[in-house]
């Protein structure tokens, strides 16, 4: 894809990110944004705006924070679990039903919370070879 087309594609879901947020719909808008930021970053084009308001959105995310919410009392439970260990688990078998998320947790889900967690200031991590220990800030 040219840099011409990538910015049209980019733009093109970032204005249906920014109509969702409008009329309050979070799971569309989690979807645009995620689309319109995959669509730069597989082009190696960035636009640290774009990645500033995508977060700012995710600060905002109901379903953001619900997911932190469950992942942060598992990891609680679970100081310096490996981050390969928590994509290999059924999130909603193991943690969600324990910690009430009341939805089944995607592999995309799980991405979501890993992308936004640390810089966000819920997590950190210490690597360990390949993998990165996990752990809850505070």
């Amino acid at each position: 894809m040219g840099r011409e087309e990538v910015n049209f594609v980019s733009g093109f879901h970032l204005k249906c990110a920014r109509q969702a947020v409008a009329s309050g719909d979070f799971s569309k808008a989690r979807y645009e944004y995620r689309r319109s930021v995959n669509v730069l970053k597989n082009n190696n084009v960035s636009d640290p705006a774009l990645f500033a308001e995508y977060e700012e959105f995710v600060k905002r995310d109901p379903y953001f924070e619900k997911l932190a919410n469950v992942f942060i009392a598992g990891i609680r439970d679970n100081p310096g679990i490996m981050q390969s260990d928590i994509f290999l688990m059924d999130i909603t078998k193991d943690w969600g039903e324990k910690y009430g998320l009341g939805k089944s947790v995607e592999p995309i889900d799980k991405k979501y919370f890993f992308d936004f967690a640390e810089k966000l200031g819920y997590i950190t991590t210490q690597s360990d070879g390949k993998d990165k220990r996990i752990f809850v800030v505070g």
